[in-house]
């Protein structure tokens, strides 16, 4: 038995004592003791951590089991691969086979029939095809119509085989006199116009006006786009302050 001295009081006391006689004090834990426990706790909790994270060898056995019967259980790929190829083949030719819708004649007959619509109008103005401005980008043509009004022009897209107007879209923007206005009117009718037929009578073309917006007032700068379809064409123009004048003719996709 060995003396030490108590912690609290300082009197000596008996190693063996669990308290102080004289103050009753409980006696320290020793330095080394204590090490001891906090390693022992510390490898308790990682051998926990250890026991979790890995699987147990029986359970890794019956998983690898498992994973061999599954394989031999299942059945061998007897599918013939060449119908899902061909599959494929038939998906790329169905897409390809996606025709834009297009207007009853070609981009050159289009411009043709503009300019005759515009003679018998009467309204001074003429279109023409620059062809070396022509684009293909593999799918389609895209050309500009050029008008002998700087005010006007137009740009179409056709068929890159056969030429067959796809669509259209005409540009104007006035200059602030009053005949550049009027040339937008026009321009805008005759399109419509010669789509549906060149030769159309005054009456037709007063319909063609209400249509565009210009005759009843509904056609506002900087206003609502307006949209109308005739004769299986949908149309839409809008006027704004930025870009002018735009009228575009597709046909209904059917």
């Amino acid at each position: 038995m060995a003396i030490i001295k108590c912690r609290e009081c300082g009197k000596e006391i008996s190693s063996k004592a669990k308290t102080c006689p004289h103050c009753g004090a409980k006696k320290s834990m020793g330095k080394w003791t204590k090490r001891f426990l906090i390693f022992s706790f510390g490898f308790f909790i990682l051998m926990v951590v250890i026991v979790i994270i890995s699987p147990a060898p029986e359970k890794k056995q019956l998983s690898g089991e498992n994973d061999s019967k599954t394989t031999q259980s299942k059945p061998k790929d007897t599918t013939n691969k060449q119908p899902i190829k061909a599959q494929a083949i038939n998906e790329k030719e169905d897409i390809q086979a996606v025709v834009k819708p297009e207007f009853a004649f070609t981009v050159d007959q289009y411009i043709s029939r503009l300019n005759q619509t515009l003679k018998n109008m009467d309204a001074g103005i003429n279109f023409s095809n620059i062809k070396d401005e022509e684009k293909d980008n593999g799918e389609y043509l895209t050309l500009q119509a050029k008008a002998n009004k700087k005010t006007l022009g137009a740009v179409l897209t056709a068929n890159n085989n056969t030429r067959a107007l796809q669509s259209i879209m005409l540009l104007g923007s006035g200059d602030g006199t009053q005949q550049s206005g009027f040339d937008l009117i026009l321009g805008a009718t005759a399109v419509v116009a010669a789509v549906e037929n060149p030769n159309m009578k005054v009456t037709e073309r007063g319909n063609i006006l209400k249509n565009l917006g210009f005759a009843n007032g509904l056609l506002k700068l900087d206003g609502e786009t307006i949209k109308f379809s005739r004769k299986d064409i949908n149309y839409s123009i809008s006027l704004s302050s930025s870009i002018g004048m735009m009228l575009t003719a597709e046909p209904v996709n059917k």
